[in-house]
């Protein structure tokens, strides 16, 4: 919801012509018809016309770019030298925005005006960016407590004419929780390593070889959340990591569950209707195993994966781009899976970010940048947040995720982790949290994802070896 600001002038009680004139006999009304003599409408008083005259009617008193109207003007207008004129036109969100402390917020604003500007007026003091623009960032301290509220006033003039407005920050607790409430069949819900979302359905993939789907509503008779399982397809082998989607230049645009299968060291797309399985690579184009493979994200029309223990990022492309230069010769690049990087310590949890072209990637005790570059090979990776040594294996990454505002959510399940960073152009960044109070059945953090419509647009959700999808409100999706 947004609130729309504006002074409120007196509105007119009547409307006067100015230098009047006529067009054969009558004066112009509001409508556009016209009368003679003196006339009346609803919610006016009697006016009087002057005499007759040739030529049109300039001005209207009480409207824009018009005489003022006995020092009134018409609606949201303001007498301004006697002249009506807009004052500033301010539509921001009305209700309070919920975060946790830490996260960079965006505070997204229209403003019809001639000048503007944003300030804190209340709370913890946050770090602003954008004062002069309409969208304002605000960093919300990460020692801010729950309950604390930070107010920002945007303050405007146009035509002379003042007027501000609020919007408040309202920081809430982290709360980890049962993101399927009352689903405990395993056949259901076995050990979840990927959650995903699609039409409102949150889709779990499980380690044990099948994907879920579910759907959520609120009882009313328990006054509880409650979930419901619609549906499974069977996915042999140990699938770790998944992301819904399409398969790279197939022509059907029909929606899969892109699946990185560990078990059987394959790519598969598991059809959404039916449940038909399409194996996408086992191995490299130069014959090599894929490797236990764990994360997958699709990129453009290509789908990048990582193989753990095998110390890879590897590409599967169905029609790889050529260099210009012709360097490969008479030996083209092939379609199929190619290793784009080695000797990565235990890659993981891979995704996109706020650079179009560009990879995160999570290894050990750290998430790298990786960029793409023109002929499909991969650019230097450099390291973009450290948070421990590349020899620690217990501080493998299974969950990255980006929200709309570019915070960074790590997902460090041995260690019982949820690390927030925010994003930076073009260098590293830096640990704003380390979340590491949520119970033990919900501290994996592996296969984020944000909800959608009645999950909720503002909460993340993971899996667990405890055999648990966890959820926890942050307050921005993706």
């Amino acid at each position: 919801m947004t609130l729309r600001v504006g002074l409120i002038a007196v509105a007119a009680a009547c409307l006067l012509a100015c230098d009047g004139g006529g067009d054969g006999g009558g004066t112009t009304d509001t409508d556009g018809g016209s009368t003679s003599g003196n006339s009346t409408s609803a919610g006016s008083a009697m006016v009087t016309t002057s005499p007759m005259t040739t030529g049109p009617v300039d001005c209207i008193a009480g409207q824009e770019s018009c005489e003022c109207l006995e020092g009134n003007c018409i609606g949201t207008l303001f007498c301004v030298e006697n002249v009506c004129l807009p004052g500033p036109d301010l539509d921001v969100p009305n209700d309070p925005i919920r975060v946790i402390a830490g996260l960079r917020v965006p505070i997204d604003a229209e403003v019809s005006a001639d000048e503007f500007g944003w300030e804190q007026t209340g709370g913890p003091e946050a770090v602003l960016t954008g004062v002069d623009l309409q969208q304002l960032l605000v960093d919300v301290p990460a020692a801010a407590d729950p309950g604390d509220v930070l107010t920002l006033t945007l303050t405007a003039t146009r035509n002379s004419v003042p007027a501000s407005v609020d919007v408040t920050i309202e920081v809430v607790e982290a709360v980890f929780e049962e993101g399927l409430p009352g689903v405990d069949d395993p056949m259901q819900l076995g050990t979840p390593t990927a959650v995903s979302f699609r039409g409102g359905e949150l889709w779990a993939v499980m380690n044990e070889g099948f994907v879920s789907w579910f759907d959520i509503d609120f009882d009313e008779k328990l006054m509880e959340e409650v979930a419901t399982h619609m549906g499974r397809h069977d996915i042999p082998g140990g699938p770790l990591g998944a992301r819904l989607g399409r398969i790279p230049e197939d022509e059907s645009d029909a929606d899969y569950v892109l699946v990185a299968n560990a078990g059987s060291q394959s790519i598969e797309a598991v059809a959404i209707n039916g449940g038909a399985i399409e194996g996408l690579a086992t191995e490299t184009i130069d014959g090599d195993p894929l490797g236990p493979v764990r994360g997958i994200v699709r990129m453009d029309d290509e789908l990048y994966f990582t193989n753990g223990e095998g110390g890879q990022l590897l590409v599967w492309d169905p029609d790889p781009p050529q260099p210009e230069d012709g360097s490969t010769g008479d030996a083209a690049i092939p379609p199929g899976a190619r290793v784009l990087l080695s000797d990565l310590a235990n890659p993981s949890a891979i995704t996109t970010g706020p650079e179009p072209g560009v990879l995160y990637v999570g290894i050990n005790g750290q998430v790298i940048r990786v960029p793409i570059l023109e002929g499909g090979v991969a650019g230097d990776a450099s390291p973009y947040l450290t948070f421990g040594e590349q020899d620690d294996a217990t501080l493998r990454v299974d969950g990255l995720r980006f929200d709309r505002a570019q915070n960074l959510y790590v997902g460090v399940p041995d260690a019982s982790r949820l690390i927030v960073a925010r994003y930076v152009a073009g260098d590293s960044t830096s640990t704003i949290r380390n979340l590491t109070d949520a119970p033990e059945a919900f501290s994996d953090f592996a296969g984020l994802s944000f909800g959608e419509n009645d999950f909720g647009g503002g909460t993340l959700y993971y899996g667990n070896a405890s055999g648990r999808v966890g959820r926890v409100f942050v307050g921005l999706g993706d």
